[in-house]
């Protein structure tokens, strides 16, 4: 028969051994249970807590289990743990379940508890749980516990798994997460883990503050993710829903009546999933919105004669998803990002008698950002609405420093391709550089806006392919309101790379422009130049092709309001590379519609060839150190005397300025995709030699029409061949 503890009357009152009575002790429905000191249950022993039992702790007391703990309730009839002595701040400490240990815990509440679930060297079943008001919600150490269903709010950490151990996190609701760092889920030096199904969201980091020295610096906000995974050899992250990420805001700077005035502190930084030194990276199906770097801390002012208004400080980095060297291979399929936004940078601070505060920079933004990750595949993504932070302003008057520049936004950013890198069949849309920030000597540039950007890792050239993605809508930052000069408009480009070995298919890039210059506050200064919009920018590769590419509407940025127009460019293809690697670019059955200014830009370095891709003649630019061929497809057809049948065997020759580029004999007296040179520039776009392309075409002793011919080769086309008829009509009349 199971013993019960024994007590005076209601409530029960607990400390040390849960098991001095029995090795199978109760504690029943409906009791309450008070620790007011800590309690163990004892290696052999099992203590059962039933559904609908009340366990309140005193401050700092823990539950130690190193038997067995079976703690479940039921839907409906949760078993409630709760601080004891609500009149102080110190919570109670939680459960923990040490080596040795097993059970469960599962329809179970908790609140106002530091750790509520803790285990080491211990795997319990933890699952369907309601945690509120804890510092850390779930902490797992050396454990391979599978966590689901659980709802945690209030926390610092949702959930925490580290050293060693393998686990799985899903299907759990994590709500108002605060801290510095306000951590949803962090895994860090796991054998394994899978995150799945999980919802993250309200993630707020805590705010930096205002010293209370005079001059002294703001602190920065916190930085807040909603999963964070580190060292672990295997990690899967699926299907989770994240929201609503904020990094803290930065402190203000302080003000002095002494000497200049504090810096502002910086924005903290948010992240959606980010991931550090795993070896196999799996992130799919995972949808990531509304997230957004901190506001950076005002620089504060300074009232002294000689002293200068502290700097604001910069905008936090906001990336929904960031991946950092994943060394065996790293994939991210079909996640859906929505909604990025880089801190606005603080103002610099005022000053009575010195210079206005520069304005900090806005933060970036990404909806991917990975670096030095090994054969990575990013495959089936959607990026949607990603914006650089503003800069911060200084002052346009007579003390007036510079103005902060805008953020950058970026669709997918790889940085350090390793082994080989494929980006395939992604949407990218709505990108938006931050504002630069007004100043009197310098105001701030416009962010800057990239579609897609790969750079490859070290000397290695490693192969990246980039195919079937779609690019669209993107603006490059405002500049900033400048006393000398507006500041410059942010560049655009649809997809841009450099030092790697590329083959870039079938993809589209639409609608991108720079961003307009900022206006001169006095309107007899300079105007700000408008950005550069280009859709394919290559650099540094030695080996790339461009295949059916789509580029349309590609526009420079209007300049600002003030004296001159300065010259910006809405550009197609750019491709430049340097006196050590020259880049060589083969552009294949590309579409250029739209482009405001130059269709191919062959700048310094470069050995570019078009084929079968018409452009404007008008609309190219070969710099001094660049050439380009343009080469494109001749068909034939070749016919005998009645224009309908082919003849069948017959030879073809064809000529490139006397030199041979084709002989043979066309089993079925046509042939097609015949590449062909038309003509090549030369170091410039008007140093130009044209090649006099000849086609001959024999079939033993019978001659054709217009054989051999010159043919023009501006444009892929058929040229037809009829053969001569050499026989005399017959005739039966007399």
């Amino acid at each position: 028969m199971t013993a019960h503890p024994a007590a005076a009357a209601p409530p029960n009152y607990i400390s040390g051994s849960a098991c001095t009575k029995s090795l199978n002790p109760v504690w029943q429905s409906a009791d309450t249970w008070i620790m007011y000191g800590n309690v163990t249950v004892v290696p052999g022993c099992t203590l059962t807590i039933e559904p609908g039992a009340f366990v309140r702790v005193d401050p700092g007391v823990r539950l130690y289990v190193r038997g067995s703990l079976l703690a479940n309730g039921i839907s409906g009839t949760l078993i409630s743990f709760s601080a004891n002595n609500t009149a102080t701040n110190v919570p109670w400490g939680g459960v923990q379940f040490n080596a040795t240990s097993t059970g469960s815990v599962s329809w179970s509440s908790f609140s106002e508890v530091e750790r509520a679930l803790h285990a080491i060297q211990s795997s319990p079943d933890i699952n369907n749980n309601t945690i509120d008001s804890a510092y850390y919600g779930i902490q797992l150490e050396r454990s391979s516990s599978s966590v689901y269903w659980n709802r945690i709010n209030f926390t610092t950490v949702g959930i925490q798994a580290s050293v060693s151990g393998s686990t799985i996190i899903a299907d759990n609701t994590i709500t108002n997460v605060t801290g510095n760092p306000a951590l949803g889920i962090y895994v860090t030096n796991l054998n394994s883990v899978t995150i799945w199904q999980n919802t993250i969201r309200d993630v707020f980091a805590a705010n930096g503050r205002t010293p209370a020295l005079a001059g002294a610096r703001g602190s920065d906000g916190g930085y807040a993710v909603a999963i964070l995974v580190n060292g672990t050899s295997t990690a899967s992250v699926y299907l989770n829903t994240i929201s609503q990420v904020l990094g803290g805001q930065g402190g203000n700077g302080q003000s002095s009546a002494l000497g200049n005035g504090g810096r502002g502190g910086d924005g903290g930084s948010a992240g959606g999933i980010a991931t550090f030194a795993t070896g196999i990276l799996d992130i799919r199906s995972n949808t990531v919105t509304s997230l957004a770097g901190g506001h950076a801390g005002n620089g504060g002012g300074s009232t002294v004669l000689v002293g200068d208004g502290g700097n604001g400080g910069n905008g936090g980095t906001a990336a929904a998803i960031y991946s950092y060297s994943s060394t065996t291979s790293a994939a991210w399929y079909s996640n859906t990002v929505n909604g990025i936004t880089g801190g606005s940078a603080g103002d610099g601070g005022s000053a009575s008698n010195g210079l206005v505060g520069n304005g900090g920079v806005g933060g970036d933004a990404f909806g991917f950002l990975t670096s030095q990750a090994m054969n990575g595949d990013a495959s089936g993504n959607t990026v949607l609405s990603i914006r650089g932070g503003s800069g911060g302003n200084s002052s346009n008057g007579a003390r007036g420093n510079y103005g902060g520049s805008g953020g950058q936004a970026v669709g997918f950013w790889a940085f350090g391709v390793d082994g080989s890198g494929t980006v395939h069949a992604n949407t990218v849309s709505t990108l938006t550089g931050g504002n630069g920030g007004a100043g009197r000597p310098g105001a701030g540039s416009g962010g800057n806006v990239t579609g897609l950007f790969v750079v490859g890792d070290g000397t290695s050239f490693n192969a990246t392919a980039v195919r079937a993605n779609g690019v669209s809508g993107l603006i490059g930052g405002i500049g900033g309101v400048g006393t000398v000069a507006g500041g410059g408009g942010g560049s655009a480009a649809g997809f841009a790379a450099f030092h790697v070995r590329l083959t870039s298919a079938s993809n589209t890039i639409s609608s991108l422009s720079g961003g307009k210059g900022g206006d001169a506050a006095l309107i007899f200064n300079p105007a700000g130049r408008g950005g550069d919009g280009s859709a394919l920018v290559v650099a540094l590769i030695p080996s790339g092709t461009s295949t059916s590419d789509v580029i349309q509407t590609v526009t420079k940025g209007s300049p600002g309001a003030g004296s001159g127009t300065p010259a910006s460019y809405g550009v197609g293809v750019y491709a430049i590379g340097n006196v050590t690697i020259r880049t060589q670019l083969t552009v294949t059955n590309a579409t250029l519609l739209g482009v405001g200014d130059v269709d191919i830009y062959v700048d310094n370095y470069t050995e570019a060839t078009t084929v079968n891709t018409p452009f404007s003649t008008t609309k190219l630019a070969v710099e001094s150190a660049g050439n380009l061929t343009v080469r494109n497809f001749l068909a034939l057809t070749i016919f005998w005397p009645n224009n309908l049948t082919f003849v069948n065997g017959a030879r073809i020759q064809i000529k490139d300025d006397a030199n041979t580029v084709w002989d043979f004999v066309s089993p079925s007296g046509q042939a097609q995709w015949l590449l062909v040179t038309d003509r090549v520039y030369i170091d410039s776009k008007t140093n130009i030699t044209d090649n006099a392309t000849t086609v001959t075409v024999t079939y033993g002793s019978y001659a054709f029409w217009n054989d051999p011919r010159l043919v023009n080769m501006s444009a892929s086309h058929t040229e037809s061949f009829g053969m001569v008829d050499g026989l005399a009509p017959s005739s039966s009349a007399t």
